[in-house]
C-alpha cells in the first residue's frame, strides 16, 4: 500500500493530459433562461445528462451534448423551497434532484423540471453536512460539524433513506480527533490584536465510479468504500500521523482517483502563509501500483499556456473520469493570441464571449 510522507518534497513531474486521458469538450447551450455565472458548479455527468447548480439557487439540466433541457430555481422561505444550497445530487434512475439545503435539517427533492416531490428531514444537529448519492435506496451524509467547530462527532458518516430521511445506519469509521479547516489565530496589526477566521476549503470524500474514496482530513488512511457491502478498503497511508502535534497541520486531500493513480492535494494549514498569499497547496500524484509519488504539473496540449487542475467538489461521474468547466472568455482571449490547439481551437470560434462554459470531460486510459 502506498505511503505518502507529507513532510517530504517529492520530485517534480510534468504530465501531458493527452498521454493519459481521452478528452472531450461539450459546450453548454446558452439562452436567456440558461445563463451560468463564474460560480457555477458542475455536479453530475453521465451518458445522458450534464447538471450544474449555482449559489443563487439555480439548477440547470443539459443533455450529454450540452443542449438545454430544463432550469429551475426554488429559492425562498416556503415549505417547498430552500433559502440556500449546500450541494446538489442527482438520482438519474428516478430522475430526482436532491437539494441539500444549507443550515437546515432538510433535503428537498424535485423533478428535473423543478416540481416539488418531498422533503427529507434529518436530525436538527446535522445542519452542516455534505450529501452524496450512494445507492438506489440511500444517501451518504457526511456531517462536517467537527470540521468547523471544536466539536467531535463519533459517527460523521451516515446512511440516510432517500424516501424519508431516516438514518438507516452509520459507517463503521472512528477517528481519535477531528480537525477544523477553519482557523482563527490571534495576531497583531499595528498593535491591535485581531482574530480573523481563515477558511481552507478542502475537499475530501469523492466518487470513484459507483464506489467512494473516503479521505477524511483527520484520518491517516485513505479508503475505498465499497457500495455493495459498505466495507472500507485501505488505499493509501500518510506519515507522519495527522494526530502528531506540530506548529500547524498538514492535511492530505483527495481530488480524484483512477485505477492507476490518485491525485491529491497536500495542504498546509499555515495561517501566516495564507495571510501572505503564499501557496499552501501542493499537487501530488501517486501511482497506485508502484507507490511512486510526484509533485505533478498537468498540461493540456489544447490549452498549453495554463496548468490544468481538477477542482470539482462532489462530482458524480463514471469511473476513471473527471470533468471541469472552462470559462469561454479565457479561451477566447487565448484563441486571439494563438495559444489554443486541437479540438479546443476548432470549437472556440463558434462561441460568443457571453456564452456558457465548456465542459471538459476526461476519461483516463
Amino acid at each position: 500500500m502506498p505511503i505518502i510522507d507529507v513532510s517530504k518534497n517529492y520530485p517534480q513531474k510534468e504530465i501531458h493530459l493527452q498521454s493519459i486521458a481521452d478528452i472531450e469538450y461539450v459546450p453548454l447551450e446558452t439562452t436567456d433562461k440558461f445563463l451560468l455565472d463564474g460560480r457555477a458548479a458542475l455536479f453530475y455527468v453521465s451518458d445522458n445528462y450534464i447538471l450544474v447548480w449555482q449559489r443563487q439557487g439555480d439548477i440547470f439540466v443539459f443533455n450529454r451534448n450540452g443542449k438545454a433541457i430544463s432550469h429551475f430555481n426554488r429559492l425562498g422561505n416556503g415549505p417547498e423551497e430552500y433559502t440556500r444550497i449546500s450541494n446538489v445530487i442527482f438520482d438519474e434512475k428516478n430522475e430526482e434532484v436532491f437539494v441539500n439545503a444549507a443550515n437546515s435539517p432538510r433535503i428537498l427533492v424535485y423533478s428535473l423540471a423543478g416540481v416539488y416531490k418531498r422533503a427529507l428531514t434529518l436530525p436538527d444537529n446535522i445542519r452542516n453536512r455534505t450529501v452524496y448519492f450512494f445507492d438506489d435506496e440511500t444517501l451518504l451524509v457526511y456531517d462536517v460539524t467537527g470540521l468547523r467547530a471544536d466539536e467531535y462527532k463519533e459517527d460523521p458518516y451516515l446512511f440516510v433513506s432517500k424516501r424519508d430521511g431516516g438514518i438507516v445506519s452509520t459507517l463503521d469509521f472512528r477517528l481519535p480527533s477531528r480537525y477544523a479547516t477553519m482557523t482563527a489565530p490571534l495576531y497583531s496589526i499595528t498593535g491591535e490584536i485581531r482574530q480573523p477566521p481563515i477558511m481552507f476549503a478542502i475537499p475530501n470524500n469523492i466518487h470513484f465510479g459507483e464506489d467512494f474514496v473516503i479521505a477524511d482530513l483527520s484520518s491517516d488512511t485513505i479508503y475505498r468504500l465499497n457500495v455493495k457491502n459498505k466495507k472500507l478498503v485501505p488505499l493509501l497511508v500518510r506519515k507522519p500521523s495527522v494526530h502528531e502535534s506540530s506548529q500547524f497541520k498538514t492535511m492530505l486531500a483527495s481530488m480524484f482517483t483512477t485505477d492507476k493513480f490518485m491525485f491529491l492535494w497536500k495542504v498546509a494549514l499555515d495561517i501566516d502563509a495564507a495571510l501572505d498569499n503564499r501557496d499552501v497547496f501542493t499537487r501530488l500524484m501517486c501511482e497506485i501500483e508502484t507507490g511512486m509519488t510526484y509533485n505533478v504539473r498537468f498540461i493540456n496540449d489544447d490549452c498549453p499556456f495554463e496548468e490544468w487542475t481538477s477542482y470539482t467538489e462532489n462530482l458524480n461521474i463514471g469511473k476513471n473520469m473527471t470533468a471541469v468547466l472552462i470559462d469561454v472568455v479565457m479561451i477566447k482571449d487565448a484563441l486571439e493570441e494563438g495559444k489554443l490547439k486541437g479540438d479546443l481551437e476548432r470549437l472556440t470560434p463558434s462561441l460568443g464571449e457571453e456564452d456558457n462554459p465548456i465542459v471538459m470531460i476526461l476519461k483516463f486510459k
